[in-house]
């Protein structure tokens, strides 16, 4: 009788043992992503730091020969582009919301509500972001105006 309380007790503290032995090689697991999460994390901070310090030159492009098709320039230093409709009221949009910005998907909206599709606002944001017209945040997914001396000083 005894021993198989014995036998019983020994079986259980080896099921304890095995069940402690995987709890530790998953809280090892856990920890080391968390330490690869930490390390990616700090490297983007010091990624983000570094580009908020940075000032990239951006070209505008040189005025067209012939006379510019219509639409609307933009802003002090930016007068020689042509911007589309879409464009436009993306411009137009992000200028009224101001500081604050707007996300992508109301940008999408804003260029629904003037008859034209989400393709014409997606060129048109690129096409902005790459003339240095806006910014877009890609971590606040928020896209905001360039400052009239900020465009001017590209």
């Amino acid at each position: 009788m005894f021993n198989d309380l014995r036998s019983a007790v020994r079986r259980i503290e080896e099921e304890i043992e095995k069940l402690v032995e995987e709890q530790n090689r998953s809280l090892r697991a856990t920890a080391s992503r968390l330490a690869l999460l930490y390390l990616q994390k700090e490297r983007m901070e010091e990624l983000l730091a570094k580009a908020e310090t940075e000032t990239v030159p951006m070209p505008l492009p040189a005025a067209p020969a012939s006379p510019p098709p219509p639409g609307r320039p933009e802003r002090a230093g930016a007068s020689s582009v042509v911007l589309g409709r879409a464009a436009t009221v993306i411009v137009e949009a992000l200028e009224r919301a101001g500081e604050a910005g707007l996300s992508g998907t109301e940008l999408n909206d804003a260029v629904r509500d003037a008859q034209m599709s989400k393709d014409a606002s997606e060129k048109a944001k690129t096409r902005l972001k790459r003339l240095g017209l806006v910014r877009h945040d890609e971590l606040a997914r928020r896209w905001y105006p360039l400052p009239r001396a900020e465009v001017g000083a590209r």
